[in-house]
């Protein structure tokens, strides 16, 4: 048997591979052989209860990659029982949040989830939808003030909430990344930017990018 210092307290266990969105670049959405090799559905109360069972030594389990978790009918009562057990969840990878329900936002405050990333390209629903193809935006925004106001009734800093926006040939004009930064400082969340995955994208304005975001496209 392992060592109780090398078996792993941080692991990735993923709840849901279901979207609701379209996203353009989407690897999963753009070829059905991702969906028959990863497969498509949730993890589970009685799964998620199973792996912790079996797995003690766990402390942090991140719980987003290929969906979006909040598709997951059982996610309310997997928050509870990770509460219980002390094992903090988060959700880093990346959430698009345009649906949440005010008792699943009550339920991230008050169990005390630990982060989330919302996927945001953009700061209107022209732009947004342009990449979030099916997305509202203006959904997201409420959804993010929703939990906020749980986070003020429960005096909690939890869930931290970052805002993902990816510089792309949809959202580089600056007028939108300066909106979407001043956005993001009145939600109470940090913004951080991401090249795109495309490698023949090059921004428009690269020296005001790079003013903007930090991103250095080397030219």
């Amino acid at each position: 048997m392992k060592s109780p210092d090398l078996l792993p307290k941080n692991v990735r266990l993923e709840l849901c591979t279901l979207c609701q969105l379209n996203c353009r670049d989407c690897y999963m959405r753009n070829s059905e052989s991702n969906y028959c090799n990863v497969g498509g559905g949730y993890l589970t109360l009685d799964k998620f209860k199973k792996f912790i069972e079996m797995n003690p030594f766990v402390e942090t389990i991140e719980t987003s990659n290929s969906g979006e978790i909040f598709l997951n009918p059982d996610l309310e009562r997997i928050i509870i029982y990770a509460y219980e057990k002390k094992v903090k969840l988060t959700a880093y990878n990346g959430v698009n949040l345009n649906y949440l329900t005010d008792s699943m936002a009550e339920t991230l405050v008050k169990y005390q989830f630990g982060g989330m990333t919302v996927s945001l390209d953009g700061a209107s629903q022209e732009t947004y939808s342009a990449y979030r193809r099916n997305g509202n935006f203006e959904n997201v925004i409420n959804n993010i003030k929703k939990i906020n106001e749980y986070k003020k009734k429960y005096h909690s800093p939890f869930p931290f909430l970052n805002w993902q926006y990816i510089v792309m040939d949809t959202d580089d004009d600056l007028s939108e990344i300066r909106k979407a930064k001043k956005m993001a400082g009145e939600l109470g969340m940090m913004i951080f930017f991401k090249k795109t995955w495309n490698s023949n994208y090059i921004p428009k304005n690269i020296t005001g990018i790079k003013e903007e975001t930090g991103l250095d496209y080397g030219c």
